[in-house]
């Protein structure tokens, strides 16, 4: 459910050490030692600047806010996942490249044609993507396996009318992938593919890549799935201003979502060793559709899996990359997005009080390095 649009070819590499962030409006002086001093093992939070026709950029920012690395993109390739130490990209030929930390480039093998979703495990050595092709009236659509010293096979495959498999996310608690819709649908979706995903009732299931193995989730069933929990937990939206907590026993908790904070509920996502779970909203005002449509009003909560909700972050946020949000550390990352209502764009590094930097940059946070 990753945001990620259309973008890149890395044609050039630049960079800039030690530059503090601020608003990026052009291309800092560079330095080809960009990542000297951010070696392996230290969290650099990955944003891009995709403009669809136009030259872009990737920059690499230190949990402090320092920008310490700034690569120039081409147009032309999609930014599937950041995870371990790469940024994955897809290559107009097909092929599935990676960008490491240090600005190395891999090419990592042809990913096929029509390719839907992707997600990489959680240190980046390996990797899921769906294909699907309707050519012969029905869909038929596939979750590929790929990653260093594999062999590419496919994990699990389904023929069925109007319905694909995407896989959502490689978290630490697994990899989950979803029956949903085929084909888009017309309507204001301001948190994506989440969103539209909430128009259908496919359920999720729990995949082991490697063994094959399939889990049902029944509680996805008519909930729409947000994310597990460290406790295995499942959280998930079953219609309107509410969010359900379904506990690894089966006891179902509902719980109702302050209006119009969450007259469009989206995204839920969960921490990497507590019980707690982040749970976006928005207000619906920026639905273009209408004449009168205005910024559009983003929030964050966050839920325990014992059922407490309380207010997080400033205003105008929600969570920035997806289940990587929640870093290493247990801190958590909002982003205001670009038009959004509340102040600039940029990104917020919070630790359990809401403190932290402010990260102003106009790029879409696409993961974390590691």
């Amino acid at each position: 459910m990753k945001r990620f649009a259309a973008l890149i070819l890395l044609a050039g590499v630049t960079a800039a050490c030690g530059e503090k962030a601020s608003h990026v409006s052009g291309t800092p002086s560079a330095s080809p030692t960009a990542a000297g001093g951010h070696g392996s093992g230290e969290v650099l939070i990955v944003t891009a600047v995709t403009p669809q026709s136009e030259p872009g950029i990737l920059t690499h920012y230190s949990l402090s806010g320092t920008r310490v690395a700034h690569f120039t993109l081409d147009a032309g390739i999609r930014v599937l996942a950041v995870a371990g130490s790469r940024t994955f990209f897809q290559h107009a030929s097909d092929h599935l490249k990676a960008i490491r930390r240090d600005g190395t480039i891999e090419d990592l093998g042809s990913l096929g044609a029509s390719v839907r979703w992707f997600a990489a495990s959680p240190d980046g050595t390996k990797w899921i993507w769906s294909t699907s092709d309707d050519s012969s009236g029905t869909v038929h659509s596939a979750v590929h396996l790929g990653g260093d010293g594999l062999t590419v096979r496919i994990v699990e495959e389904l023929t069925r009318t109007a319905t694909v498999l995407g896989p959502l996310s490689w978290t630490r608690q697994g990899a989950f992938v979803q029956y949903g819709p085929a084909y888009g649908h017309g309507g204001y979706f301001p948190f994506g593919r989440t969103n539209e995903w909430l128009l259908v009732e496919g359920s999720v299931h729990q995949l082991d890549p490697l063994a094959g193995h399939i889990t049902a989730m029944p509680a996805t069933y008519g909930c729409t799935f947000g994310d597990m929990a460290v406790d295995g937990t499942v959280i998930c939206f079953p219609g309107g201003a509410y969010v359900r907590l379904v506990s690894s026993s089966g006891k179902t908790t509902n719980i109702p979502l302050a209006t119009p904070r969450f007259n469009t509920v989206g995204e839920a996502f969960c921490a990497p060793t507590e019980a707690m779970c982040t749970v976006a909203g928005a207000t619906g005002v920026g639905n273009a559709m209408d004449p009168n449509h205005q910024p559009e009003q983003y929030g964050t909560d966050l839920v325990t899996t014992d059922g407490s909700i309380s207010r997080f972050g400033p205003d105008g946020v929600d969570p920035a990359m997806g289940w990587q949000s929640w870093l290493p550390d247990g801190s958590l990352v909002l982003w205001r997005r670009p038009g959004a209502a509340g102040g600039p764009p940029g990104l917020y590094v919070l630790d359990k009080s809401g403190h932290g930097p402010f990260i102003g940059d106009t790029g879409e946070p696409v993961g974390y390095l590691n």
